[in-house]
């Protein structure tokens, strides 16, 4: 069987991990795009660093997209570039997988986020419908496997919803809203993906900004009635990442490494059992690979639900309010 081919837009950061996951999933990496001719390269050398990357960097996204027609194509450039590169791979014929969040321009108003979000459905519509790599929302199942071996039954309706997330650490510098732009958009998956009809209640929300990352507390309304809300995004707690999440009560920790073979797995952790599961992204990657490559099943967040999730981020962040590390600052909309 011939083997799909697949583009990385971005292939320095995140993009990285794509290229390594569609690589072992089958595909033939055939190309990336970067910014200039000295990153293409220097990223070229890091991608062979990782598997055996035998592709092409462009410093132009048009002359690949011309040249090589991929079959699929991972959008993994700057939140703010999402929109039109997922655009041009949808009308170049590709099959798009674009990272998270679908969009994202600081400061911007909502309703021009949005707009802009709406132009890439619009183009999906006509062209061919495209996937987010949320990839948070493929631990839902694996989640309430452990639900259910701790209770012994369902967790039926959503009564309380909690996710304090926080990113690996790093030496870089983050601003206060970075965090929620970041980790935000994992939480709301899980939420959404344990409650798919929650409609975010605008006058519980309490959010603050501070500068090491964001607090969220609201309500959502669901068929059960009304589910509290706690998301906590924020920088590594004494240089550990933090990856806690969990419904009615029970909560799990999640963490990643290797196995004893090699293998990077995700593990479901609770009172001090370990469950191990498939690499989220490693699942993201490969059932948007099956949906669009091989007309198998369906991605776990579809463009559309990627809107939703965007839609809820922003309008939380809307309301957020900016406090110092010794109390409350000034409060206001958009920060």
């Amino acid at each position: 069987m011939e083997k799909p081919t697949v583009a990385i837009v971005g292939a320095s950061g995140v993009g990285k991990h794509h290229a390594k996951w569609f690589h072992l999933a089958g595909c033939e990496v055939v190309a990336f795009a970067g910014t200039s001719t000295e990153s293409c390269e220097k990223t070229a050398a890091a991608l062979r660093e990782v598997f055996p990357f035998q592709g092409r960097g462009y410093s132009d996204l048009g002359e690949l997209l011309s040249a090589c027609r991929p079959r699929l194509a991972a959008v993994c450039t700057p939140p703010q570039l999402h929109v039109e590169h997922v655009v041009r791979c949808l009308e170049a014929g590709c099959e798009v997988l674009c990272e998270k969040p679908l969009y994202w321009e600081c400061g911007q108003p909502t309703a021009e986020q949005m707009a802009e979000v709406e132009r890439a459905l619009t183009v999906s519509a006509r062209t061919r419908p495209f996937a987010v790599n949320l990839q948070f929302a493929a631990g839902v199942g694996p989640y309430l496997e452990v639900y259910r071996q701790r209770r012994g039954n369902e967790p039926g309706e959503v009564r309380e919803f909690f996710a304090h997330l926080s990113p690996r650490p790093g030496r870089q510098a983050r601003p206060p809203e970075w965090y929620w732009n970041d980790m935000g958009p994992h939480a709301l998956s899980l939420l959404l993906g344990f409650a798919p009809d929650a409609e975010l209640m605008l006058d519980t929300i309490d959010c603050r900004v501070g500068p090491s990352g964001t607090s969220a507390r609201f309500c959502v309304r669901t068929r059960g009635g009304e589910c509290p809300v706690e998301i906590e995004v924020a920088a590594p707690v004494g240089g550990q990442a933090v990856r806690r999440f969990g419904v009615n009560g029970l909560v799990v920790d999640y963490v990643s490494r290797s196995d004893a073979a090699g293998q990077f797995r995700t593990y479901l952790v609770h009172e001090g059992r370990e469950w191990v599961f498939e690499d989220f992204m490693k699942s993201s990657i490969e059932r948007f690979i099956d949906a669009a490559a091989r007309g198998r099943g369906r991605p776990f967040v579809s463009a559309q639900e990627a809107a939703r999730n965007l839609r809820m981020q922003l309008e939380v962040f809307d309301r957020a309010r900016r406090v110092t590390a010794g109390g409350a600052g000034p409060t206001g909309g958009d920060t």
